[in-house]
């Protein structure tokens, strides 16, 4: 009886130890657990960290990149930018330089030009405005033209032209008239006809001004320039030392080709022999000197000509 007895207290005592290992190994489960997922906490914290600070290390190092990308922008952007500044300096130059050097070789020089554009169905209709000066004229021309969309072939459709004169022109005045009244459309263009004629015509007057000039200061004592009505320079040569000397006078005038609008020079001497050096004139050297003027234009030209005349007048 004690023995059952003392066997059901050691069964006891051996489930309640039984138990209390259960608790206590629960207890070091819950423990483990816990540890484990601070652990596991810490090392997300940790990582989460270093990923931030990569992050931050990541855009610090982008904000440098664009920093300096927008730099070099910056810098390309005001080379470019310079650069195009001097190639537009440049440019400018470079046409005035041509501009200049037109007018040297022409005599043209444009004042302004404008120009409007209406578009019709299939052509272009523009009406162009030069003014300009080229020598002692100085022009107003005004011209439409009209171009061909499908064949791009621009044809003049009226002209007019308005001058103003330093000086007399001659025979300048009708060409442009009958240029003007040229049968129209004409797809030869017609400004350069224009054109062509003033520069060729004031070419000579300038060469014309220039003679002149040349023998006025170098024999001032023998020649003079005067204006007829219509405001022409002459040339007058006469020996104011000798009694009876005869004067010579060359009028320079111009012709105008009205087909080819192509101006000519057309010089002429005449000569005054007082009446008592008519009689001594046997060999007729002073009453032929205009057709043997004539005849040296064509041989030496006008300065060689004009020249052996201001000879003659020096008794020479």
């Amino acid at each position: 009886m004690d023995s059952d007895s003392d066997l059901l207290q050691a069964r006891k005592a051996v489930d309640s130890f039984n138990a209390e290992e259960n608790g206590i190994q629960s207890t070091l489960d819950a423990m483990s657990k816990s540890i484990n997922s601070k652990s596991l906490e810490a090392m997300k914290q940790k990582q989460l960290a270093d990923v931030e600070k990569e992050v931050e290390l990541l855009e610090k190092r982008i904000s440098e990149i664009q920093k300096k990308q927008i730099q070099r922008l910056k810098r390309q952007r005001a080379t470019k930018k310079r650069r195009t500044l001097e190639s537009v300096n440049a440019e400018i130059q470079n046409v005035k330089n041509q501009v200049t050097q037109l007018v040297d070789l022409t005599g043209v020089e444009i004042v302004s030009y404008t120009t409007k554009e209406n578009v019709e169905e299939g052509s272009v209709l523009r009406e162009h405005q030069i003014k300009g000066m080229c020598s002692a004229v100085d022009f107003e021309v005004m011209f439409i033209t009209e171009e061909n969309l499908e064949t791009h072939v621009a044809c003049t459709m009226e002209m007019d032209i308005s001058l103003e004169y330093k000086v007399a022109v001659d025979g300048l005045q009708s060409a442009l008239n009958k240029l003007c009244q040229s049968k129209y459309p004409r797809c030869q263009t017609s400004i350069q006809d224009f054109f062509r004629l003033i520069t060729d015509y004031s070419r000579w007057l300038d060469h014309r001004t220039k003679t002149f000039d040349y023998f006025y200061r170098t024999f001032p004592n023998l020649v003079s320039v005067k204006l007829n009505e219509e405001g022409n320079p002459y040339l007058v040569m006469q020996n104011p030392d000798v009694k009876y000397s005869p004067i010579f006078t060359v009028f320079w005038g111009f012709q105008v080709d009205e087909q080819l609008f192509h101006p000519k020079p057309d010089i002429k001497l005449e000569v005054d022999i007082p009446k008592a050096l008519q009689d001594r004139d046997k060999e007729k050297v002073i009453s032929q000197s205009p057709e043997k003027f004539q005849e040296m234009l064509v041989t030496l030209g006008v300065e060689h000509a004009i020249h052996i005349i201001v000879q003659l007048v020096q008794g020479r």
